[in-house]
């Protein structure tokens, strides 16, 4: 786990971010999330916190680093799939909102910058990148030895991954009790990594797989469940908490968090600047407790970065 003061150095040194947490991390996680749901804050009152956050803190980011194309326009542009709430979503204005929208704006204020927004479906948030359609993606991406071959990565929080069943189906003693059953998942997602490494195991076994059916984002993959035309959705644990609590009593949670990992902000290999400067934000609003406070008006707060 990474330490505050680690953040900048964590993509230099660090590719082998394993998918799959021993059970005494994956304890704490859970203990987290149990406190987070029995405390539930008022959004007016965060809201207020913020506020009084963002006019008292005194410490900046360093944005000397930043790249000229970002300098000249006072802009950052960050590609994200807005289909996963809590953290990336239209609201019904069509406004871009949640975790990661605030998270970015927050970071983009720290460096004396405004944000543009360009929507992706969550499986192209990384060549839209590479193709410069956007400066850097923030989008929920955990990160994996793969993407690290392809892009630098900020770590900037913790996820985990569940599964969704119908109201009333009986829980699941683990992802494997899902053998022969037909399960949604969306494209590139952990979820689907997860479930696709369970597949080989439960072939190793003689076991017959989980046919896992693909969407391209979540609310689609909701619906299958919803229709019946999938015994299972496959999805973050925080996605489905949301789906949970603006619909409650339609679903169930089928197993505990089942995986963690850390999710980071995407950048271009060449672009060590922004990386830095991204950082280099990151560690001011962790240090003013302004990341906090996104994290605990959303109910996540099991999510941060120790």
């Amino acid at each position: 786990m990474p330490r505050r003061s680690d953040v900048g150095e964590i993509i230099a040194h660090n590719n082998t971010f394993d998918t799959i947490i021993e059970p005494r991390i994956l304890q704490d996680y859970q203990m987290k999330i149990k406190a987070v749901k029995t405390c539930k804050i008022s959004r007016v009152v965060v809201g207020l916190s913020l506020l009084f956050l963002s006019l008292c803190a005194s410490a900046k980011a360093d944005a000397t680093s930043l790249p000229p194309s970002i300098l000249a326009t006072k802009t950052i542009t960050f590609c994200s799939a807005m289909t996963q709430p809590p953290f990336e979503f239209y609201d019904k204005k069509l406004k871009p909102e949640g975790v990661d929208i605030e998270m970015g704006e927050l970071l983009a204020s720290q460096l004396g910058l405004s944000v543009k927004w360009i929507n992706v479906p969550f499986a192209g948030v990384i060549p839209a990148l590479l193709a410069k359609h956007c400066d850097a993606v923030l989008s929920g991406l955990n990160i994996t030895p793969n993407r690290l071959q392809m892009v630098d990565m900020v770590p900037y929080r913790f996820a985990g991954s569940t599964v969704l069943l119908k109201a009333g189906a009986p829980k699941l003693p683990g992802v494997e009790a899902l053998t022969g059953k037909k399960v949604a998942v969306v494209t590139g997602t952990a979820a689907s990594l997860v479930l696709s490494q369970t597949n080989d195991a439960l072939l190793k076994e003689g076991k017959s797989p989980i046919t896992l059916v693909t969407f391209s984002d979540n609310a689609t993959a909701l619906q299958q469940l919803q229709f019946g035309q999938v015994d299972a959705f496959g999805v973050a644990y925080e996605t489905a908490t949301y789906y949970d609590q603006i619909d409650p009593g339609q679903f169930e949670f089928g197993v505990p968090i089942f995986h963690k990992v850390r999710d980071g902000i995407a950048v271009r290999k060449d672009d060590t600047g922004l990386r830095l400067a991204l950082a280099s934000a990151l560690s001011a609003v962790m240090k003013n407790n302004s990341y906090n406070t996104i994290y605990q008006k959303w109910h996540i707060g099991f999510d941060v970065l120790n």
